[in-house]
């Protein structure tokens, strides 16, 4: 079992033109800008309702996340990765969203799934990795379906997939 340390977590992965930013204080302003210009439906897709205020959605996102990264393009922040659910060495619970509308189905999600799991199975920091979709999302459904996860759990308003990093 590998002793496990904060400081271990990269504050940047990257491949190509595209680069995931660990979000800390100084990143704050770059992740309220992104929530303020995402469409009602990404935000749904996160979980927030869409008469939400974006200050409430900022701080909602800070408190849950355990740990959450910037999706950048360039210079440009087109989306988050969060992590809401981390047992080290054993799961991890993974949140993954392009909010600036005019940046998706151009495979930017998939690299950054791609680093990010790459990255945990290197460190040896989970075995397996989940996400939780909500049944009237079939694109996202479809979307992780597509990186390789397999259904493990149906509730009643969503499903929650699996994806072993074993089979990597």
């Amino acid at each position: 079992m590998h002793a496990f340390n904060l400081r271990k977590i990269p504050k940047r992965l990257a491949e190509k033109e595209i680069h995931l930013e660990l979000v800390g204080p100084m990143k704050w302003p770059r992740l309220y800008r992104l929530l303020r210009h995402a469409d009602c439906q990404s935000l749904q897709q996160l979980g927030f309702t869409e008469k939400q205020a974006d200050i409430k959605a900022f701080l909602l996102l800070l408190y849950l996340f355990r740990l959450s990264y910037l999706i950048c393009m360039k210079d440009k922040t087109v989306g988050i990765a969060g992590i809401y659910g981390w047992q080290p060495n054993v799961h991890l619970y993974l949140t993954l969203a392009i909010l600036d509308r005019s940046y998706r189905a151009m495979g930017i999600g998939s690299v950054s799934f791609g680093l990010l799991t790459r990255w945990f199975l290197k460190s040896h920091l989970c075995q397996n990795v989940f996400v939780e979709v909500k049944k009237d999302n079939t694109k996202g459904l479809n979307f992780w379906k597509k990186q390789g996860f397999k259904m493990d759990l149906e509730t009643k308003s969503t499903y929650v997939l699996k994806f072993s990093l074993k089979n990597v």
